[in-house]
């Protein structure tokens, strides 16, 4: 079994010691495992070998460089993957958004459909009521006509039967008196009758 050998190191308070102390400690601060022991064997490793100093450097230089490439792509894959879980829930907020949207449109075409249908139901029965009031009119019209052609003949009969009985008998001067009286009485009541025909109209307008 090899026998271990301890060696020290001094450093002076010359500034050239000071300034190599000073470069130990920011590479002792670098290195992970912050051994001076191993420090000072890859340093006079490398003064003493220099090729194998090289190869080692070489390989750690690249073991570094894979752990550094290997950091950063594990945080670009944590990036991304916060970034599309981040771009799914803006996703899924717009599409509620747009679902909210439509279905508020939909409920307005809906109530303004409802109201047309309303509005149209409403004309076509007042255009119904109106045919039907037309239609009544023209009737009342017509019969009010026809009222009115027989109360003219009516009356126009009433005024020349008087004549037509006159011509027919004689006079006699006894009972002119009491035809005179009852001529008045007889226009009486065609006019009477006339009244009460056209009252009828009206009532029935």
């Amino acid at each position: 079994m090899a026998k271990k050998a301890n060696k020290s190191v001094a450093f002076s308070d010359h500034q050239a010691d000071r300034r190599l102390l000073q470069r130990v400690e920011q590479a002792l601060a670098a290195r992970k495992d912050g051994s001076f022991s191993a420090l000072c064997k890859q340093a006079l490793n490398a003064f003493l070998d220099p090729a194998e100093s090289e190869s080692a450097d070489s390989q750690q230089q690249r073991s570094e460089i894979q752990q550094v490439l290997a950091a950063r792509a594990q945080a670009e894959e944590s990036r991304s993957g916060t970034s599309e879980s981040g771009m799914s829930e803006q996703l899924e907020r717009t599409k509620t958004e747009l679902e909210a949207r439509i279905a508020g449109l939909q409920e307005q075409l809906e109530r303004e459909r409802s109201q047309q249908e309303q509005q149209a139901t409403g004309s076509q029965a007042l255009a119904q009521r109106l045919e039907r009031l037309e239609a009544r009119t023209e009737q009342q019209f017509e019969r009010i006509q026809q009222k009115l052609a027989q109360l003219e003949q009516s009356w126009a009969g009433s005024r020349s039967q008087p004549a037509h009985s006159e011509a027919a008998e004689p006079p006699d001067s006894g009972e002119a008196p009491a035809r005179q009286a009852a001529e008045p009485s007889g226009q009486q009541a065609d006019a009477d009758t006339l009244v009460a025909h056209f009252g009828q109209l009206l009532d029935d307008f």
